[in-house]
């Protein structure tokens, strides 16, 4: 009976699993034609955080950076940014900064993995950190769901990406720490191949 409970089960896992590869090979193909090329990213965004000890979810525009290879600038209205560049975390939250090197953090490190993979449509080195989960959604859209490998430093986070079906473009990056506990980060209004050098030099 038990071995018979395995063979039904295999039997109706192997469809989802050829349907998972399938999605990702579309997906991995479409990223790469569109993304490759891609040096700077210039973009408006929101951040959402939804944390258990909020009343409820705080909201704040800003603009997000990119320049290859690996440096990021989320600035937000209210002050506070993000900056990951040459491998040196600068954070300002409030009235607090923190300056890091990436290399000292693992988790930290990952993060900027992550988010440059995406803009650069090269998840080889993601797929050491993350167990990755591919879906198509009707309308045309791709969603990947990360969880972390038990031997990656990543903690217990999981990420949801929305990727953009018509121009392969990340509009939704998702850190969820739990069902109350998470980040949420939507990019809009892109611009490509711009010169954003001296955002960077700041």
């Amino acid at each position: 009976m038990k071995y018979r409970l395995l063979i039904i089960l295999l039997f109706f896992s192997l469809p989802l699993l050829a349907q998972n590869s399938s999605v990702e090979n579309e997906f991995i193909s479409k990223i790469h034609k569109y993304n490759s090329d891609i040096r700077s990213i210039k973009c408006k965004c929101t951040q959402n955080s939804v944390l258990a000890i909020f009343d409820k979810p705080k909201s704040v525009d800003g603009m997000f950076y990119y320049l290859a290879d690996n440096n990021i600038i989320i600035s937000l209205n209210n002050g506070d940014f993000i900056k990951i560049i040459d491998s040196v975390l600068e954070m300002k939250t409030g009235k607090e900064i923190t300056k890091i090197k990436l290399s000292s953090n693992p988790a930290l490190k990952n993060l900027n993995i992550l988010i440059s993979s995406c803009f650069k449509g090269d998840f080889s080195t993601l797929k050491s950190i993350y167990n990755i989960s591919y879906s198509k959604n009707s309308e045309g859209s791709y969603t990947l769901l990360l969880t972390p490998k038990k031997t990656s430093k990543s903690k217990n986070m999981s990420v949801e990406l929305l990727f953009n079906g018509k121009d392969m473009s990340l509009d939704n990056l998702k850190m969820i720490e739990s069902e109350d506990n998470y980040t949420e980060y939507i990019f809009r209004a892109k611009e490509y191949n711009m010169d954003v050098k001296g955002y960077f030099s700041k």
